[in-house]
């Protein structure tokens, strides 16, 4: 029974320092990925952006977003208006929203990215266990460089 504890302890060590290197590893890989995008260069693009979350079905989409000089000009054809669709986010601002995300020490999240680009395609955090319902994801697809 004495060596139950010492096990038990070197268990949760050994737990704890697999978590804290998962977590650092998704947010090194958020970092070379926003590089990446940014040695793109991309500042006008398109996209088709669908939003994960309890919200209308006017914010969650999916939108078809045109962005000119890093800015959202047009959703579905039509100027931007925060007010009908909800904010949404650039793929520059998806980044901070990655990187904000992050540093709240989420219970969960799963980030995904462009291969070739590096934008982020599918992102989802769960602030929370004992909460519902305040999940959020983001799918970006079909984004063309124009």
């Amino acid at each position: 029974m004495n060596l139950m504890k010492p096990m038990m302890n070197l268990t949760l060590l050994f737990l704890f320092w697999c978590t804290a290197c998962s977590k650092t590893e998704v947010i090194r890989e958020a970092r070379n990925q926003e590089k990446t995008w940014n040695e793109k260069n991309i500042i006008n693009y398109s996209y088709t952006l669908r939003v994960n979350c309890y919200c209308t079905p006017e914010r969650n989409g999916p939108h078809r977003i045109k962005v000119v000089n890093n800015k959202i000009v047009a959703v579905n054809g039509q100027s931007y208006n925060p007010e009908i669709t909800g904010t949404l986010p650039t793929v520059t601002e998806l980044f901070e929203i990655i990187k904000l995300k992050l540093s709240q020490k989420p219970f969960q999240q799963n980030i995904k990215y462009d291969p070739i680009l590096g934008y982020p395609t599918d992102v989802y955090f769960d602030m929370d266990e004992r909460i519902a319902d305040e999940e959020a994801g983001y799918i970006i697809e079909n984004l063309v460089k124009e």
